[in-house]
């Protein structure tokens, strides 16, 4: 061996980051009955956002990127979870039919997915970062559902003759 180790985490390092996680997810489930009051704070980050990017004239890609982002949230929120198109149809079984719109992405996973994607932008100053965060949006916006589609489906990206 060549003297190379792993880097560790302190004890204490893991400890703070535990107890920040436990604080961060008491303060979610709280936040889960006020949808008013989460949608306002939503609203508030994005103005900071906006005001940041005219202030500074740029970061326009970056906010570029949450936009798509939010923009694929919006979708998602919007479709259903079940595609009536290729669920094969079916005559009802009983004679009062009930059938619920079910979201694909529910109210709360939209509010936390559009605010850690606001509060990421607003947070992040140096450039470096910024490549990098909006790389990993494009990356989980773009890429992830593209390869799962063709995961589900049969795609053949190039044939020969």
């Amino acid at each position: 061996m060549d003297g190379f180790q792993q880097p560790t985490l302190r004890p204490q390092a893991v400890a703070m980051r535990t107890q920040y996680e436990r604080k961060l997810q008491q303060l979610l489930d709280q936040s889960v009955p006020h949808t008013a009051g989460r949608w306002a704070v939503f609203a508030v980050v994005v103005v900071l956002y906006i005001v940041r990017v005219t202030l500074l004239k740029g970061f326009y890609i970056v906010t570029y990127g949450i936009g798509i982002f939010n923009l694929n949230l919006v979708i998602g929120f919007l479709t259903p979870a079940f595609d009536p198109e290729q669920d094969a149809p079916t005559l009802p079984t009983t004679e009062q039919e009930f059938k619920p719109f079910v979201r694909r992405v529910p109210e709360f996973k939209f509010w936390c997915a559009a605010r850690r994607g606001a509060t990421g932008g607003t947070a992040d100053g140096r450039q470096r970062r910024s490549r990098a965060f909006f790389c990993g949006l494009g990356a989980r916006t773009m890429v992830a559902p593209s390869v799962a589609l063709r995961c589900s489906h049969p795609y053949v990206a190039w044939q020969t003759a």
